[in-house]
């Protein structure tokens, strides 16, 4: 997964950069402005999302395997009508905010309706593709995911070095080469998957007590996501209404260096989310307990030690990427990073409260804080305020969410909310305080330039992984590190020496 987040990273900020030479900033823009439309509407996989992987390790766990390919195949029923639904919402309500509410100029609006019906149809094909996803999370093939991801992104990598050759309209060539990439790896995802999984082998099976059952998990994460998805699509779409394609463009970059530095964090919590669930179901309560303790430590500080220095030097990073660092990339991107920043204070806690199936009141409460974001963020910017407020809001939403999270883990199951805090929170924020001393230092000393923004980095993350080391670390946590790197090394000599 790791080897896929650096792959994806290097591709993606080259791509990134050539994309936005190639199409400009308008339609650059436009192309974001015009996804955020699509993307508005699914939430309903999203919540899906959640549920397929939660039943599918849940049953993995039990160990019942009649069940798990009744899940599946109930999951895969679920996600088609989901798609339709999603078909439906973007021809009716997402064709009238195109032509009635987006900022899109007059001899660009024939393109960008193509460039609305291909995001349509690749968002249908990501939706199907769910359920085979979380059958390879929850088998835990994260190996195999990573190999279809690289894949998917080399091609990517081909597909923009060709559109600069192509004589044709940029915008609408790349929305077709984004279209045939999706197609082509979702085909040979659903290929393995099935060949090497029993429960991926689709049948004609329908139980309403198990629609029910996934309904019911999906309803509240249903308006969790929704709201989630108003609050970060429904901003682009604010943005475009205000401030026009361009301040989307600078939106779009943000969510790329955003992507980048969240994929270390994301790809181990991701790989702790199927481990979680099956050791609820399994009744191991300690165990479950234990792993969400120390992966939210070591989450959050992967996250820190990379946010820290990106955010200093962030300006020159830009420069470094773009060649050019138009208005409002620099605020969007910091403060995007510092929006995920505050959110992981949550930890893996959530992922919890998923495993528990009682999902509702978490679901709810995450549901009205989105919405005050969204509601928030329009009121700021009608009032005048810069295109950068909406994610100030978002930023102080996220600790409130962090904030009730802890007590609704406490009220579910008796969670010892005071190991959290001393295992991983204290610890967190102490490292917080005493990791941004040597980069200030540096920020406050140097002149920008490639120079300072090379020693900023480099002692920064240094400085930073000994403060997390000794301070971050309880003793025998330590030991356990140096132990771990102790046998990798012996492991490596020893094949050297084979």
């Amino acid at each position: 997964m790791y080897i896929r987040m650096g792959v994806t990273i290097l591709v993606g900020f080259y791509t990134s950069r050539v994309i936005l030479q190639v199409l400009g900033v308008q339609d650059y823009g436009i192309y974001n402005a015009v996804g955020g439309i699509v993307a508005l509407f699914t939430f309903l996989n999203t919540a899906m999302t959640e549920a397929t992987q939660r039943f599918l390790s849940y049953e993995l766990g039990k160990g019942d395997k009649v069940q798990l390919r009744n899940t599946f195949s109930m999951c895969l029923n679920v996600h088609m009508i989901i798609s339709m639904i999603i078909v439906l919402f973007c021809e009716i309500i997402g064709l009238w905010l195109f032509y009635h509410k987006m900022v899109i100029p007059s001899d660009r609006q024939n393109i960008a309706f193509w460039v609305f019906q291909l995001s349509v149809i690749t968002s249908v094909l990501n939706v199907t593709q769910v359920p085979y996803n979380a059958s390879l999370f929850a088998h835990e093939k994260f190996n195999v995911y990573a190999v279809f991801q690289i894949g998917k992104t080399v091609l990517q990598l081909l597909f923009v070095i060709a559109l600069q050759f192509i004589p044709f309209d940029k915008l609408l060539v790349y929305a077709i080469l984004v279209f045939i990439c999706n197609l082509t790896f979702v085909l040979l995802n659903r290929l393995y998957d099935i060949r090497m999984f029993e429960e991926c082998h689709y049948i004609r099976y329908w139980d309403n007590h198990l629609f029910k059952q996934v309904m019911g998990y999906t309803s509240w994460s249903l308006v969790g996501n929704l709201s989630n998805t108003l609050s970060d699509q429904g901003i682009n779409i604010l943005l475009n209404m205000f401030f026009g394609p361009v301040v989307n463009a600078a939106r779009g970059i943000a969510m790329q260096v955003q992507t980048a530095v969240a994929s270390l964090v994301f790809n181990f919590q991701g790989a702790s989310i199927p481990q979680i669930v099956k050791l609820y179901a399994s009744g191991d309560r300690e165990a479950a307990i234990k792993l969400v303790n120390n992966s939210s430590k070591i989450s959050f500080y992967f996250f820190y030690i990379l946010v820290v220095p990106v955010c200093f030097e962030m300006h020159q990073l830009l420069h470094i990427w773009l060649g050019h660092v138009h208005d409002y990339m620099v605020s969007f991107s910091i403060l995007t990073l510092l929006s995920i920043l505050c959110a992981a204070f949550g930890g893996t806690l959530g992922f919890l409260i998923q495993a528990t199936g009682k999902i509702r009141r978490f679901q709810l409460f995450i549901s009205i804080a989105n919405i005050t974001i969204f509601v928030a963020s329009y009121l700021f910017l009608k009032l005048g305020f810069p295109p950068y407020s909406p994610l100030i809001i978002t930023i102080v939403m996220k600790l409130v969410i962090d904030l009730y999270t802890y007590f609704e883990i406490r009220r579910l199951m008796d969670y010892p909310i005071m190991s959290y805090f001393k295992s991983f929170l204290f610890p967190s924020l102490i490292v917080s305080v005493l990791g941004l001393v040597v980069p200030g230092l540096w920020y406050l000393c140097l002149p920008e330039d490639l120079l300072r923004c090379i020693l900023l980095i480099s002692t920064t993350i240094t400085i930073n992984a000994l403060i997390i080391f000794f301070v971050g670390f309880k003793h025998h946590e330590r030991i356990w590190i140096i132990h771990l790197l102790r046998g990798v090394l012996s492991s490596r000599i020893k094949k050297e020496l084979n």
